[in-house]
């Protein structure tokens, strides 16, 4: 979790890297050691270890798994991150960033309004990491951009699997920067929440 909120990587030596490089592609058979591999499985609990022998499988290849977690945000700073809902808000508390849960109606909507001021197509982020990254790391991220964008989460089927209960398999998270709420809960006023097209589908 605390990587996932970008403190550091998570990581204490490379080969906590390798290993978890090994586990996000193919496991076993993308190990570059295997039989270091095996003996670090070997202290798990065995549902465990079959799960990491087959590896989660999201990234092709180990090489490409290790260059995308080297390459993930990082932030050394804060203690803890608050979750609230937004109308808990103090008077003068400035959020970093807002997560919605959403349908697929209420995505098209929010994906819709925004790309309504952007000439360009490509306007959203999906970020092959971990539910807490995505909502965490990679929001932060993009605050520290001129350009910011959504991330769209969770794409990872472990997080699912453990989020089911809450958010249904139905749902997405689309997480931003609090600067681009601001934006688009202005330009939500005159946009397609206005339209009866929104009365037909949005607010079934």
């Amino acid at each position: 979790m605390s990587a996932g909120v970008a403190w550091r990587t998570g990581f204490k030596t490379d080969e906590d890297r390798e290993f978890q490089a090994t586990f996000l592609s193919l496991g076993t058979e993308s190990a570059k050691d295997k039989e270091a591999f095996l003996h670090r499985l070997s202290f798990m609990p065995k549902p465990t270890q079959e799960m990491f022998k087959k590896g989660e499988r999201i990234f092709s290849d180990f090489d490409t798994a290790y260059e995308n977690i080297k390459n993930r945000p990082l932030y050394d700073e804060g203690q803890y991150v608050v979750f609230k809902p937004i109308e808990l808000l103090e008077e003068g508390e400035v959020p970093d960033s807002v997560v919605f849960t959403l349908n697929t109606m209420e995505l098209s909507a929010i994906l819709q309004l925004n790309g309504s001021f952007r000439t360009e197509s490509a306007h959203i982020m999906t970020p092959q990491a971990s539910a807490c990254q995505a909502i965490g790391a990679f929001t932060f991220e993009q605050n520290d951009s001129d350009d910011p964008v959504p991330v769209l989460s969770p794409l990872d089927f472990a997080a699912r699997a453990h989020m089911r209960r809450l958010i249904p398999d139905e749902y997405m998270n689309l997480s931003m920067p609090w600067k681009l709420f601001l934006k688009l809960e202005e330009l939500s006023k005159n946009s397609v929440f206005q339209t009866h097209f929104w009365d037909d589908f949005g607010n079934k």
